[in-house]
């Protein structure tokens, strides 16, 4: 069987499955099986090969085995005048010119796409220059926030100067009031109008005031340690003259205790937490009392606060102002003293007895600042004594020092909560500057803002200029509207005012939708305007729920601070989305003239419209963002529309074209921009139904042919990503529709180019039989046959009239017997009796046809093209008929096409005067011939295991691999037509090329161990279906197909065309892939055909992973995969992936399993082997190539290498092979036998067989070899 150089570039089954992505070089191209996903590599090598075993390149003829040889050769000087006279209907000039314009109009298309591409690329750069200043806004606004931080950084350093500002008067000013104590001694001021002593001072009622100065008030460092370092000397030496000072006092007053008292009062630091305990501590000292407890008076809250003394309970104890004793010396700032505090009305246990003492006299002694207001109480307890006034005048003596203590300490207080909440602030605002989402930016204010006042939530609203309205910005609540007039947060966006409310319930204008976070009360809140530098209003910022109090005029300044700082985020914000839009929209725009001139490039290059249209729609879809696209031609002939590319679906979508959107576009050619689609009347539900998809929006448009005059399909965008089409989605479809329009035209006129050529091969081919062929039938056969390829139909038929039996008679009929049939009956009859011709798309929906023949083969017949033959009166006298159109139906093309066959059929039944008899081959055509019938010893040597190929024939091994086939039923399961069977064996035996060892007998041997394995291994039928067992025989067969007689290695080291086409990756197993592709996608081998689709797709799988699996470079690695699943006991029969697994492994085991069989063949094998790789080592010294381990013929040692690859190789897979199928135990005992008696051999010595020792023209044969090896250039 030639392999034909000019075949179209489909294939398809008789249930019009078309095989595409083929590929043409000139010589021929490739079908490749549906569903099937190979590389490009793959399909190019393929064709490449095709080609050259067409023109006898690989070594040896492609063997048939023809029904009847034909004796008669075409001479060139056989009746040359009807050779003319035939040529000359052929018009061979007009074609010329024809394929001459065609050449002509390609060349102007691509000049204009070469003057769009640079269009394209002027609009990039100006498009580069966008970019570039979108980049230069955005290094200013990332300018702008480095800045930003700077005057942070310089806002800390001020603060920090101040800080040391502070402590140095503080310093200053505790040197001061030291000296001012101990300096009377050493240096007395003089006495006069101005100044006193210190005894006179004492005695007039206590020491000089100590004020505060506003820098002192205003910052928050305490006062520091230096007081305490700088005081010791000064008390130290007023200790020392304590007599001189007592000299001054009055009889009635001790001031040895006094000073005792202010030398330990007025070091203390006020960050001490225990200052309060000290200070008591002291005071009970001074004036014996039996408890003394400091209070400290907290105006806001009208409290006095008492700080426990112990550490580990560091908490306050609080009094209302007036209530006992002590409260009500707070409230008047008199002393009280009350010498039977039970029996006054006055004295409260809780508050002036918390410990239980029950005194016999209190004294509540109220300390007072220099503008006399009260600092804090004094309450002194005592059991034994009651207090004097001399008491009291001893404490009014101290009240200063005591004053300043609690002064320092209230400033430390206030200054930390100061220092805290500047510290909050600053972290703040470094965080809502740092934000550039409005969305983050609003949860961080929100969080941070409500933090640093001290508040349970915050909102931040924008004004909408647009539509008047404030609008919540939030990341946690769904966007809400209201009007500029509601609620406390409205009346600030209008009038600019801050706003503090204290009862958000008694506020008139309070609105709980606007002024209120989610379900929380309002109970308090502060609201304030955000500003720009021009005072508009933006926004408004509202905290909501003091967690302490009332919000106040110090929380009013830190919201200022932070509304600054929100406004400056959100124009930063601002800014870079815009900066950011405009990036992405450069970057849009530019990956849109990127992808115009990748099309506009590809159109120029690319002439597979299947590829093409599918990508210039792949792009147009992502480039409008859309979640499927889908392309539908028109067919005007049936006015249908007809899908070309379908996301989503993998059936044909057919549809009348006054259907649906598209089919609206199709008929008027308007462009629709549908918003949604269920809602408008014109959309077509149906094939949303069909698929299970849910469109909503879409966006369609027509495809003009060149002249712009008529629709030829349709583009459709369906359901925008993110939004609505929009007139710039229009504008990009536009473009890839003139794209798909271009693409069109190119592949009608490249497909009429390839179809002319070859319609006038074959022509030419049928004029050259009808000059050389005697025999009738055989040349009816090759006329139809040629016409059956050029309308790519799967089958065919001619019959003769037989007027005097009034019925029609097959001389052609592919796929069945010969048909006898009424001259009335059928299609064929009608078109016999009526002269008519007859077109029919679907054959079963048409009153004429017969089943009767379908129903008798199991073919099944879908459409029909069937024309008259006419002889020169003008009378019928036969019919000819084409079966099953391989790409939906037959056209009026494919009519003109037949007709033209139908005139040679014409000529050749001319000169016959009664109609011919079928031979007894065509009688039996849809049997088996009889040689390759199986026979009782050959079903049960297949199932043996020590079968041995060598005592077979060719067609002996054919016979037995059609014994596999009917043990597992595979013929009838799956519908394989016999003939086909036997085509696809008899040129599969001749693909196989005559080498020693990877030749057609070590195809079947593997097929027969893996079919071995698959009947003795029981559980292996349950593990894999029917379609699978059928997918690994075939596998085991195409294998090694075309095998040169070297290995990978070779190929890669003399880097030969196939190393180069497949990247020397897997070389030699694509290879067989790419042959097994060739053959089994040729409709004479196609044993397939009866597949589903699902089927079909499965098988192809199965068999491409299995070839591919037998590379020994992968050996490791999927042993490894497959001994992991044994291992775990995780093989799972439901998963395709483990089932494939399964499959490669026992080709693999199948590939080298002649170790493990008998060791009589084992050893033939063995030395079969051997002499293949001696052969290569002999080429690679030809070659002058480094010399391959195992494939020097004067070192190789037979036995020791066996035992290196079964040690190495075949022990651990066998090993595995049994753990997996106990049943197939059989292999691994053998193995070990073989090894046992190799070791013996080796143990012996075993010479080198002769016909494997090297002889004086090994290099000269060697030398030769490479014309087998791989296909030259083209």
């Amino acid at each position: 069987m030639k392999a034909s150089s000019g075949r179209p570039n489909q294939t398809a089954t008789p249930r019009g499955r078309t095989l595409h992505t083929m590929v043409f070089n000139g010589n021929g191209p490739l079908g490749v099986p549906k569903g099937l996903s190979v590389t490009s590599p793959l399909l190019e090598i393929a064709t490449l090969e095709k080609a050259h075993v067409s023109s006898g390149y690989y070594g040896s003829k492609v063997k048939t085995y023809p029904t009847q040889k034909y004796p008669h050769q075409y001479r060139p000087d056989a009746e040359p005048s009807r050779v003319a006279k035939i040529t000359s209907l052929f018009a061979a000039d007009e074609k010329t010119k024809e394929l001459e314009s065609i050449i002509a109009l390609k060349t102007r298309q691509i000049l204009r796409l070469q003057k769009e591409a640079k269009n394209l690329m002027q609009i990039q750069q100006q498009q580069a220059k966008t970019i570039a200043s979108t980049y230069d806004d955005a290094r200013e606004l990332e300018d702008k926030l480095h800045s930003t931080e700077q005057r942070q950084r310089v806002d800390e350093r001020t603060m920090h100067a101040l800080q040391e500002k502070l402590n140095e008067v503080t310093a200053q000013y505790n040197r001061l009031l030291s000296k001012h104590i101990s300096g009377g001694e050493s240096s007395p001021p003089p006495v006069g109008p101005g100044t006193t002593t210190i005894g006179a001072k004492l005695k007039a009622g206590g020491l000089p005031v100590m004020g505060r100065s506003s820098s002192q008030r205003a910052f928050s460092e305490p006062i520091a340690g230096s007081v305490r370092s700088e005081a010791s000397p000064f008390i130290t030496e007023r200790r020392a003259s304590v007599d001189s000072i007592e000299d001054l006092r009055p009889a009635s007053l001790n001031l040895r205790p006094v000073v005792e008292f202010l030398s330990a009062v007025v070091p203390m630091e006020p960050k001490d937490t225990n200052v309060f305990g000290l200070l008591g501590s002291e005071l009970c000292k001074l004036l014996a009392a039996t408890r003394a407890t400091v209070y400290i008076l907290d105006r806001h809250r009208g409290e006095l606060l008492h700080r426990t003394t112990r550490p580990k309970d560091s908490k306050y104890f609080r009094i209302s102002v007036g209530d006992g004793l002590t409260g009500i010396a707070a409230a008047t700032g008199i002393a009280v003293r009350c010498l039977a505090p039970m029996r006054d009305a006055r004295f409260n246990s809780a508050v002036d007895d918390r410990s239980g003492l029950k005194p016999s006299s209190i004294l509540c002694y109220p300390v007072h600042l220099s503008d006399h207001k009260v600092v804090g109480v004094l309450q002194l307890l005592s059991l034994h004594r009651p207090f004097t006034t001399d008491d009291e005048e001893i404490l009014r003596n101290v009240e200063r020092g005591v004053a300043n203590v609690m002064a320092n300490y209230l400033l430390h207080q206030h200054l930390r909560k100061e220092i805290k909440k500047h510290r909050r602030l600053t972290e703040a605002c470094q965080l809502i500057s740092a934000e550039l989402d409005i969305g983050s930016l609003s949860a961080t204010i929100s969080t941070r803002a409500a933090a640093v006042l001290k508040a349970e939530s915050c909102l931040l609203y924008l004004i909408d200029g647009g539509s008047k309205e404030l609008c919540l910005i939030s990341t946690d609540r769904e966007e809400h509207r209201f009007g500029l007039d509601r609620g406390i947060v409205g009346h600030v966006a209008c009038t600019g005012n801050d706003i503090i409310v204290h009862d958000a319930a008694g506020e008139p204008l309070f609105d709980p939708e606007v002024d209120q976070a989610g379900d929380k009360p309002t109970r308090s809140l502060i609201c304030s305007p955000i500003k720009n530098t021009a005072e508009d209003i933006l926004g408004v910022v509202v905290m909501m729920n003091k967690k302490q109090g009332f919000f106040n005029d110090n929380d009013l300044e830190m919201l200022h601070s932070l509304n600054t700082q929100v406004f400056d985020a959100l124009s930063n914000a601002e800014l870079f989305h815009k900066t950011l839009s405009g990036f992405n929209a450069a970057l849009i725009t530019q990956q849109k003239y990127q992808s115009l001139l990748e099309v506009a490039e590809l159109l120029s290059s690319q002439l597979d419209e299947d590829e093409l249209i599918n990508f210039v729609m792949k792009r147009a879809r992502e480039m409008v963002n859309s979640e499927r696209c889908s392309l539908f031609l028109v067919d005007h002939t049936r006015e249908l529309l007809v899908s070309k590319v379908a996301e989503g679906t993998e059936a044909e979508i057919k549809f009348p074209i006054s259907v649906g959107i598209a089919g609206h576009v199709a008929t008027t050619g308007e462009t629709l921009n549908i918003i949604d689609a269920y809602k408008d009347p014109r959309f077509n539900e149906a094939v949303d139904k069909q698929t299970g998809f849910q469109t909503n929006s879409i966006l369609c448009m027509p495809i003009y042919n060149e002249k712009s005059e008529e629709i030829i399909g349709v583009t459709q965008l369906i359901n925008k990503r993110g939004g609505l089409f929009t007139k710039e989605d229009e504008e990009v479809l536009r473009a890839f529709s003139i794209f798909c329009g271009i693409a069109l035209r190119n592949a009608a006129l490249y497909k009429q180019a390839i179809q002319s050529q070859h319609k006038t091969k074959a022509l030419l081919d049928v004029a050259v039989a009808l000059s050389s062929e005697t025999n009738i039938q055989p040349l009816l056969r090759s006329i139809m046959k040629h016409a059956r390829r050029l309308v790519k139909a799967d089958r065919f038929s001619l019959f003769m009239l037989d007027p005097d039996n009034k019925e029609l008679r097959s001389q052609v009929a592919e796929g069945t017997e010969e048909i006898r049939l009424p001259m009335h009956d059928g299609i064929v009859g009608y078109v016999a009796s009526t002269g008519e011709e007859v077109n029919v798309a679907d054959a079963y929906k048409d009153p004429r046809f017969n089943p009767v023949i379908d129903r008798k083969t199991g073919y099944h017949t879908k459409s029909v093209l069937c024309l008259p033959i006419r002889n020169g009166d003008g009378d019928v006298i036969a019919v000819t008929q084409m079966i099953n159109k391989r790409e939906g139906a037959f056209h009026q093309e494919d009519t003109q096409l037949l007709k033209a066959f139908a005139a040679f059929a014409e000529k050749s039944l001319a000169s016959v005067k009664t109609i011919p008899q079928a031979s007894p081959q065509a009688k039996r055509s849809y049997m088996v011939n009889p040689k390759f019938v199986p026979t009782d010893d050959d079903r049960r040597q297949v199932l043996q295991y020590d079968f041995d190929v060598w005592n077979y024939t060719h067609e002996g091994l054919i016979r037995c691999v059609i014994a596999m086939f009917e043990h597992f039923d595979l013929i009838n399961t799956f519908a394989v037509p016999y003939d086909r069977l036997i085509n696809f064996l008899t040129e599969l035996s001749a693909t196989y090329r005559e080498v020693p060892y990877h030749n057609f007998f070590h195809a079947i041997d593997v097929t027969q161990t893996v079919f071995y394995f698959l009947v003795a291994a029981s559980s292996l039928s349950t593990i894999f279906s029917p379609v699978e067992i059928l997918a690994i025989l075939v596998a085991a067969l195409c294998h090694d197909v075309d095998h040169g007689g070297v290995n990978n290695a070779y190929h890669v080291k003399a880097q030969t065309p196939l190393a180069l086409l497949y990247k020397d990756m897997s070389v030699l197993e694509t290879h067989h892939c790419s042959r097994a592709i060739t053959m089994l996608s040729e409709t004479e081998n196609d044993i397939f055909s009866g597949l589903t689709d699902q089927q079909y797709s499965l098988v192809w799988k199965v068999m491409i992973s299995s070839i591919l699996a037998t590379d020994m470079s992968l050996h490791f690695n999927l042993v490894g995969k497959f001994e992991a699943l044994v291992d775990k006991g995780s093989f799972d029969v439901e998963e395709l992936d483990h089932r494939k697994l399964l499959a490669s492994m026992l080709l693999k085991c199948g590939d080298i399993s002649n170790v493990c069989k008998p060791f009589g063949i084992a050893r033939r094998w063995a030395e079969i082997l051997c002499s293949e790789f001696f052969m290569q080592g002999d080429l690679e010294k030809a070659k002058g190539l480094e010399l391959s381990p195992l494939m020097d013929r004067s070192n190789v040692v037979i036995p020791q290498m066996q035992l290196g690859f079964i040690n190495l190789i075949c022990a651990p897979l066998f090993k595995l092979l049994s753990t997996f199928m106990p049943d197939l135990v059989i292999t691994l005992d053998t193995l070990k036998s073989n090894a046992a008696e190799w070791s013996k051999i080796l143990q012996k010595g075993m010479a080198t067989p002769r016909h494997m020792q090297p002889s004086a023209g090994a290099a000269a044969k060697a030398a030769a070899l490479p014309v087998s090896l791989a296909p030259p250039k083209a």
